[in-house]
């Protein structure tokens, strides 16, 4: 996959396929002074061991704009997009995505995630809440936020 780490700068027409990694399969983003936007991409059957399969943003400003598609990644949690950190504006499309545990779609940890604009759909996640938790979430196939107040 490709790492950014204190970049900024804008990502154009690009494809990421087939890549592996434990975390971040396709995108990897860290530092505080990271800033990218993303546009004209397909992030596409990238593994992640661990977290983010397809994006993993640990911290930094990270912006999908409407033309890129996230899809047919896999990962333990957040298999379409891992947010750790940072500043993540999605507008893209996040779809049939595979998450072991939670977070098919996305999986946020922390950071702040402004998803309008956003289209969630197909996601899946193998592991279902406890009993008393609302199954209409269940375990994030398409969206799972971590300490939600």
């Amino acid at each position: 996959g490709v790492s950014f780490i204190g970049a900024t700068g804008t990502v154009k027409t690009l494809t990421i396929k087939n890549n592996s990694a434990s975390y971040g399969g396709g995108v990897y983003v860290q530092e505080t002074d990271s800033s990218v936007t993303f546009t004209g991409m397909n992030i596409n059957d990238n593994t992640a061991t661990n977290s983010g399969g397809g994006f993993y943003i640990d911290t930094g400003s990270v912006t999908l704009n409407s033309d890129v598609n996230v899809h047919q990644n896999k990962a333990g949690y957040g298999a379409g997009v891992f947010v750790e950190g940072g500043t993540v504006n999605l507008k893209n499309k996040i779809y049939k995505n595979e998450a072991t545990y939670y977070g098919g779609g996305m999986h946020m940890t922390g950071g702040t995630v402004d998803v309008a604009g956003a289209y969630f759909c197909s996601s899946s996640s193998n592991t279902t809440l406890p009993t008393g938790k609302s199954q209409a979430i269940g375990a994030g196939g398409n969206y799972y936020q971590l300490h939600v107040l």
